[in-house]
């Protein structure tokens, strides 16, 4: 997992990049996200918040069932108090390392301009 930080005023902003490894199975994705989910929300200080890209490969994403993820993914966000949202990414398989990588500057990109909508907001 990636995290990028940038303060957005008063609060700290993370956007969390999950990629799901080849070796784990729809069995498994269940636990592996909420632990996963967990430790974004452990790194969370104060009134921060944070974004999870989840990159999650067709193989589960069809094992699972819609049905299924969206009630996941809404688990996630009810349960975690600073986790805003999960981005759901649908990818034919985990990502190589040059695509973690360009996740990582597109998130932190991302982040930047969240900081700075928020601050114009705060300005006017």
């Amino acid at each position: 997992m990636s995290i990028e930080d940038k303060p957005t005023g008063n609060v700290q902003g993370r956007i969390s990049i999950i990629n799901v490894p080849d070796d784990i199975s729809a069995l498994k994705f269940r636990s592996f996200f909420k632990k996963e989910a967990a430790d974004v929300q452990a790194k969370i200080t104060g009134e921060g918040f944070a974004i999870i890209r989840l990159f999650l490969p067709d193989s589960i994403r069809y094992a699972i069932g819609q049905r299924k993820l969206d009630s996941l993914l809404q688990e996630v966000v009810d349960k975690h108090p600073n986790i805003y949202r999960v981005e759901l990414i649908k990818v034919a398989k985990s990502l190589s390392v040059d695509d973690m990588q360009k996740a990582a500057a597109d998130a932190e990109q991302d982040l930047h301009t969240i900081a700075d909508e928020i601050e114009d907001t705060s300005i006017h």
